[in-house]
């Protein structure tokens, strides 16, 4: 009986072993969701409008890919993780840069009607 409780102990310790010398999984998903974050930058004018931002996210996922293949996993997470971010950041500042830039469109499209306006009813008068 202490023959087969030793036998299962020594399985599980080495089970348990195994399990934590194998560390975390490659961060697969955390990866694309980045590189899904720096495409959509891209299409939102971030080359344009926040290429600082772009290339910091841009470097900050091809360093996890570089820890990746050093099976520096969490690290790797992180990195993916912080390039998220960074690309985020740079759609929303493209995008903010865009909706400046139609509001300006907006504006002189309304001054140019005030003019046009002002001119047609100075002529009439």
């Amino acid at each position: 009986m202490h023959r087969s409780i030793n036998v299962l102990s020594s399985l599980t310790l080495a089970a348990l072993l195994a399990a934590c010398a194998s560390g975390p999984p490659v961060p697969t998903d955390q990866m694309a969701v980045a590189r899904n974050a720096i495409d959509y930058a891209v299409e939102m004018g971030a080359r344009d409008h926040a290429s600082e931002e772009l290339e910091q996210a841009r470097s900050h996922l091809a360093e996890a890919e570089r820890a990746i293949e050093l099976d520096q996993n969490r690290v790797a997470r992180e990195l993916a993780m912080e390039a998220e971010k960074i690309a985020r950041l740079a759609d929303l500042k493209a995008r903010s840069a865009r909706s400046r830039r139609q509001v300006q469109e907006l504006e002189d499209t309304v001054e140019a009607l005030r003019e046009e306006l002002a001119e047609e009813s100075g002529g009439r008068q």
